[in-house]
């Protein structure tokens, strides 16, 4: 797994992400490099093509992950939920990005939450010998 996307083997030999590779079935024809496949339900595991859309480049591929910004309001990436501004964290490097990041406060509890549970489980198994 690579950024939590699936990688699998191709007949042909190559490595390739899954998601890709099914779409390129679907259709008949390899991707081109500037084509982005977007999981319409942000789970990057979920690779039926039900859940697949093929978007022409990287950029129209950023209006599937932020269709709702304002001054004020800003959309979750996680939840989907549009929410105060005041509901994200504030980057402290930001540059010339939005200063807010992309999941709100509430989600961002909960992957720390789920994320601390997954290492205490780690350190819990045993050490083999």
């Amino acid at each position: 797994m690579n950024n939590g996307y699936r990688y699998i083997v191709v007949p042909d030999g190559r490595r390739m992400f899954e998601h890709r590779y099914i779409m390129e079935q679907h259709i008949g024809r390899m991707l081109l490099r500037t084509e982005v496949v977007h999981h319409r339900d942000g789970n990057r595991l979920n690779n039926m093509i039900e859940n697949l859309v093929l978007v022409a480049n990287h950029a129209a591929h950023m209006g599937n992950h932020a269709p709702y910004r304002s001054d004020t309001h800003k959309q979750c990436c996680h939840c989907l939920e549009i929410k105060e501004r005041s509901g994200f964290r504030i980057r402290k490097d930001a540059g010339s990005r939005d200063p807010h990041e992309s999941r709100c406060l509430d989600c961002r509890r909960a992957q720390l939450r789920e994320v601390a549970r997954r290492r205490r489980a780690r350190e819990q198994l045993p050490v083999a010998s």
